[in-house]
């Protein structure tokens, strides 16, 4: 999902409809989709922010006061359950707002070593050591090299599972678990490669130390691949990679040229389901460098 202009990638966008809607299958008939409600935002803004250790005069750290070392915005879009969805989201803002820069020296378990960000969840090292730091410990490119993309995608993710551990817990088959999940697009600036980046993050089920879990490994999607999350008819009966590809050869703007299919397809009669797998309104974001906005805003 990436915007170009003179074929140079220039951000990322995300197009939506806002209806959440409901399956039926019936033996020898076309799937059927209803309807049930308008207006779901499926896409959302996120804030990142890292804070840096406030240290004493002596270099020591109290564990009680912090400056912002970094603060930006990426986007979550989903498809899927929206219960689900709207779970893991709450915990996505979660862990990247309160994100911390650390120190692991080596004498301590876990890896990294060295600078590290730690989320909420987990326990900081520096709370359980008592040592003195020396005043670039964190500043400089040592430091801001952490920023990545990839890294608050890592975030996501756990988030992701996190939240999911529930459905494997209290659905009883496949096809409920599968109606439980949602899956993911994740759109951040990385300051550290200087390039935007869009991820997938779709749960599936693995076996980890003996036991089924969900596990949501982010997927980075490559240039000029559009991605693509939800109803599988439309997926299958939508020229959606050729839309995108043929609005770059033309000059025009992918972003308004899949906006204009999506709002086709909801008036269309398709041969291979009946009713509306995506309704009005329609929502197009574009995301440049930190920056979510909304057409006209």
């Amino acid at each position: 999902m990436y915007e170009h202009d003179v074929d140079r990638p220039l951000g990322l966008f995300a197009v939506a409809d806002s209806a959440l809607t409901k399956k039926q299958e019936r033996g020898g008939e076309p799937t059927h989709y209803r309807t049930l409600l308008t207006g779901l935002r499926k896409i959302h803004e996120v804030r990142i922010l890292v804070m840096r250790p406030d240290l004493s005069p002596s270099g020591s750290f109290e564990g009680r006061y912090f400056d912002k070392a970094y603060e930006a915005s990426a986007f979550i879009a989903f498809a899927g359950n929206a219960n689900s969805a709207h779970h893991a989201l709450n915990i996505i803002r979660t862990h990247l707002e309160h994100l911390k820069l650390s120190f692991r020296f080596p004498r301590q378990p876990g890896e990294p070593k060295g600078n590290i960000i730690v989320r909420s969840c987990e326990t900081n090292p520096m709370e359980t050591i008592a040592a003195e730091f020396v005043d670039d410990t964190f500043f400089g490119e040592h430091v801001d090299r952490l920023f990545n993309a990839d890294y608050f995608a890592s975030v996501v993710s756990h988030s992701i599972q996190v939240a999911l551990k529930s459905v494997l817990e209290y659905c009883h088959n496949d096809d409920e678990i599968r109606d439980a999940l949602a899956t993911f697009a994740f759109g951040a600036w990385c300051p550290v490669e200087l390039v935007h980046k869009l991820y997938h993050l779709e749960p599936k089920r693995k076996v980890v130390d003996g036991r089924y879990q969900l596990i949501a490994s982010p997927r980075l999607i490559p240039e000029r691949e559009v991605l693509v999350l939800g109803t599988p008819a439309l997926k299958a009966t939508l020229p959606i990679q050729a839309t995108y590809d043929n609005a770059l050869a033309a000059d025009q703007s992918p972003a308004e040229e899949l906006r204009k299919l999506l709002d086709g397809a909801i008036d269309q009669n398709h041969a291979a389901f009946t009713g509306f797998p995506v309704n009005r309104p329609l929502a197009l974001y574009r995301f440049k460098e930190g920056f979510l906005k909304r057409p006209g805003q």
